[in-house]
């Protein structure tokens, strides 16, 4: 009994590196409407920040859809542009991604057969609009530091600033937490570097890499995120040498919920 247990176990967990490995033959398929040209490229995003590389590109058909394919060497960003329209982020999480899309509302497109696209979809509608909050609170907590006003108003307008902060840092972290795209955790720790501390970077990255050990990007990723923290220790230490280690405020990790 504990032998087929372990054989099962084992079973299952080489079926989840595979599936978070995606290699071989994949397809976007689906209908764009509205389209202002008539045009589709599927690009790919090469881990590291290099150009696009347009894999495959096909015509819309006179019935609104599409079909593109490419060979993907493992799980990875690709976007599908449409000409002289928009693009949208996607991830070859499935065989098969199909994308349904009208441009004159574009960012309501909807995408079937790859989980890691929909999360991706979804983590950017939330993340968009709470980060526009976030510059909004930011613009607010600089006027008030200049403005003729009372302390306690100037910090319920830092509270208020610093909330919407660890808002946002939460939803990167448990966006990751509840990933199993390789390709997805790459890209949230990339977004991570706008709003996130250094140490914060790491724990996210060290599990990320934990779960997908073999993935190029995230190998990558994590010989950049490890060189930020190192940096950042170095910088404290730099600091600690010429103030009181007692004036200097402990980091605090904002993705952890208050108790």
């Amino acid at each position: 009994m504990k032998k087929t247990y372990l054989v099962f176990i084992t079973t299952i967990s080489m079926l989840a590196a595979c599936q978070h490995n995606r290699t071989g033959l994949f397809t976007v398929s689906g209908k764009v409407l509205h389209a202002p040209g008539n045009k589709l490229l599927l690009e790919e995003l090469p881990f590291g920040g290099k150009n696009p590389i347009v894999v495959d590109s096909i015509a819309i058909r006179k019935d609104s859809s599409f079909e593109l394919k490419s060979i993907a060497k493992e799980e990875g960003l690709y976007q599908l542009v449409i000409q002289d329209g928009p693009a949208i982020l996607l991830i070859n999480d499935a065989s098969n991604v199909q994308v349904t899309l009208d441009v004159d509302n574009y960012k309501a497109y909807t995408t079937k057969g790859s989980e890691a696209s929909t999360q991706l979809h979804e983590f950017l509608d939330t993340y968009s609009k709470e980060y526009q909050n976030l510059l909004t609170d930011i613009k607010q907590n600089d006027s008030i530091q200049v403005a003729k006003t009372t302390d306690s108003i100037r910090t319920v307008i830092a509270q208020q600033k610093d909330n919407q902060l660890q808002k946002i840092n939460e939803l990167v972290s448990n966006t990751v937490t509840n990933s199993n795209s390789a390709a997805l955790d790459y890209y949230l720790l990339g977004k991570s570097f706008a709003t996130m501390q250094p140490v914060a970077i790491k724990k996210l990255s060290d599990a990320s890499f934990n779960k997908f050990n073999t993935h190029k990007g995230l190998t990558y990723m994590k010989t950049i995120t490890d060189g930020a923290f190192i940096k950042f220790m170095q910088q404290k230490k730099e600091i600690e040498k010429i103030i009181p280690k007692d004036t200097i405020k402990p980091i605090v990790d904002s993705t952890s919920s208050k108790q």
